[in-house]
């Protein structure tokens, strides 16, 4: 090899391993990467469906069908029941009252089905009984319900759907087995016949 050709390869290699470095620089000194922005924080949650004890999935089947006498369960269908007024059909209380001692409710007006008014005066009772309370407000405007439906039988509050509005706050909806629907609703009915209370299986008022 000639002094002349030694002396190109060397200038070629130099002038390419400049080349390599400087690409590597070039990363190297690049700008990095702008940091991610901060999440903004998830935004408050309402009350979930087990908080307030959590609406079954299904209606038993021995009370499915009879609309007019069974309410449904789960606030949009319940609601959607009571504007329709099937409860008005009832067996009903002439007029508004104050509460009864121990309810925690403001002046109410209650009715019972055909299950829940012709089940006698003891023992539970039966699979599809129910009952709405209309709740008024200090005006005397209806503002509420509390509603309860038997859906297992047997006694005790965790056999019964409980469902409670009032104005536009939801206070219960599900079944007695947990969340406010038990530690509210229940918490108060499973006294009815105890403690010289009148009512049974966590019913106070029958209406006949």
């Amino acid at each position: 090899m000639s002094r002349k050709s030694i002396i190109l390869g060397a200038i070629f290699a130099t002038g390419l391993a400049w080349r390599c470095g400087s690409s590597e620089s070039e990363k190297k000194t690049a700008s990095p990467t702008s940091p991610s922005p901060t999440p903004a924080p998830a935004p408050a949650q309402s009350p979930s469906a087990d908080d307030m004890g959590g609406a079954p999935d299904s209606m038993p089947a021995e009370i499915a069908g009879d609309e007019k006498q069974t309410p449904p369960m789960g606030k949009d269908k319940i609601e959607a029941w009571l504007s329709a007024g099937h409860y008005k059909s009832w067996k009903c209380e002439e007029t508004s009252h104050a509460a009864r001692s121990p309810s925690g409710h403001s002046d109410n007006r209650t009715c019972s089905n055909d299950k829940l008014s012709k089940a006698g005066d003891s023992g539970d009772y039966p699979v599809g009984a129910a009952s709405v309370k209309e709740l008024f407000d200090a005006g005397k405007k209806l503002n509420g319900y509390a509603v309860f439906l038997k859906t297992t039988a047997g006694s005790g509050g965790d056999k019964w759907y409980w469902y409670e509005r009032i104005g536009s706050s939801t206070i219960a909806d599900g079944q007695g087995t947990k969340g406010s629907a038990k530690s509210i609703c229940v918490g108060c009915h499973s006294r009815a016949g105890t403690e010289g209370l009148a009512g049974r299986d966590s019913v106070f008022t029958q209406v006949k």
